[in-house]
């Protein structure tokens, strides 16, 4: 027994989310080899004698087990360390857009945190925010980063927000000759009436128009 090796201590994570390796360890000693065993659906992705690194896949409780031969092989007493494996957070969402009200729903699971960032330099930390009201349309890059009392997870998505436009008209009048603009945001293509069985589509805001003879006429 003078002979056996004093095999130290197992340190490592004693809770972690599933998918998360682990790095288990004990203090090396020159010339003796360790023998290691896990329990638990797990991978040793890693094993440098003294130390291996496990990828636990499931939850549950898993444990690992340390044997030390020294150089005269005399075995040690089995050291054994126990980690409690959790569900991982995972971040998700939908949204539904309305013009410039975008409403997000929270589709993450194990986690109890969540911190939103919309992509216009505003946060909030709630569950299910309130309907989100975008100043102006363009794109906007979301996140979630949702959390427990061990690990996070991130999810990203691209918002186009496009508000439609609102109809208006101003002009100018010479004689029966009309000059037409509509001072409108966020167009590409314009469609106009004259009042008088003549129209024209425009791909700019400016339009001319001259009419056959004087009179009133419903402008769109």
């Amino acid at each position: 027994n003078l002979l056996k090796p004093v095999t130290s201590g197992i340190t490592g994570d004693t809770v972690v989310c599933a998918g998360t390796t682990v790095t288990y360890a004990v203090a090396n000693t020159n010339g003796s080899n360790y023998c290691w065993t896990i329990t638990g659906n797990g991978t040793v992705i890693a094993d440098n004698n003294n130390s291996i690194t496990v990828l636990w896949n499931d939850t549950g409780a898993v444990s690992v087990s340390v044997k030390e031969l020294n150089y005269i092989l005399a075995e040690g007493e089995v050291q054994s360390f126990q980690t409690q494996v959790v569900a991982a957070a995972q971040s998700n969402f939908s949204f539904v857009a309305n013009e410039l009200e975008v409403e997000f729903t929270n589709l993450s699971s194990a986690a109890a945190g969540y911190q939103w960032s919309f992509g216009d330099n505003t946060l909030t930390s709630d569950t299910n925010p309130a309907p989100k009201n975008f100043a102006s349309g363009g794109t906007y890059q979301v996140t979630l980063i949702a959390a427990n009392s061990f690990c996070a997870d991130t999810f990203a998505a691209t918002l186009v927000i496009d508000s439609c436009p609102v109809a208006d008209i101003t002009y100018q009048l010479t004689n029966q000759n009309a000059f037409f603009y509509s001072p409108v945001t966020n167009t590409v293509s314009y469609y106009w009436n004259f009042g008088d069985g003549d129209s024209a589509a425009v791909g700019s805001p400016n339009v001319f128009h001259q009419y056959p003879v004087a009179g009133e006429y419903l402008i769109t």
